[in-house]
């Protein structure tokens, strides 16, 4: 961890994750996760 003379300049926290819900392992590899609540499929946007 760094230090200025002042004190820490950071700290990252990272919170408690539960997951409960999975894909069966060959739709994971498809999906690129084992999670469900970590899919987040990319949705092209249309141009105006």
């Amino acid at each position: 961890m760094m230090y200025h003379h002042n004190g820490k300049l950071a700290q990252a926290t990272i919170p408690l994750q539960i997951y409960r819900e999975f894909f069966p392992l060959n739709e994971s590899l498809y999906r690129g996760t084992l999670f469900k609540e970590l899919y987040r499929p990319y949705v092209k946007m249309m141009r105006r």
